[in-house]
């Protein structure tokens, strides 16, 4: 049995399912919520953190054209702080009230890094109503792409893009 096999039995485990085998398994893994051993459908690019557009419901296709988080704005401090990108979270997703944001370093994953996530009642980057296009600096720093954010900030940035706005 190889480590899928495991896997699957310790999943349906947790439901507490009891299985000796993959074929008992497979067996009693229909009346359950999870499909085990099934590839998953989000597939994304290791070399820029984005999604590939073909694996793409037509939601995910609209909120993320071209595999880049629609809804989202970035800025870079150019190091004045640890925390030099923030990603400002935009648009009408479930659930919103205020302005959900991430501050992070160059490398969130790093043991030395930073990552932490912020909310406010008001929308931070744009105080007068209107944020500054890119090229343009504000009190965050100056707003930048997308792609110009280090590829560990792109991932946290996708991950948490698709939770909010609870794509597949």
């Amino acid at each position: 049995m190889g480590s899928d096999g495991y896997r699957c039995l310790a999943s349906v485990a947790a439901f507490g399912v009891e299985a000796d085998s993959l074929e008992t398994l497979n067996a009693k893994a229909t009346s359950l919520p999870v499909r085990c051993g099934k590839p998953t459908k989000r597939k994304i690019d290791p070399q820029d953190n984005t999604m590939k557009s073909n694996t793409m419901n037509p939601r995910t296709k609209r909120l993320m054209p071209g595999g880049v988080p629609r809804y989202i704005r970035c800025y870079d401090n150019d190091g004045k702080t640890v925390d030099r990108y923030t990603v400002v979270f935009t648009g009408l997703y479930r659930g919103r009230e205020g302005c959900d944001y991430i501050d992070m370093s160059p490398a969130p994953f790093h043991p030395d890094g930073v990552c932490y996530y912020g909310w406010e009642p008001t929308v931070i980057d744009a105080p007068q109503g209107r944020a500054p296009a890119i090229g343009r600096c504000n009190h965050m720093g100056r707003r930048i792409p997308f792609r110009a954010l280090p590829p560990d900030c792109r991932k946290v940035v996708v991950q948490d893009y698709m939770e909010i706005w609870q794509l597949p």
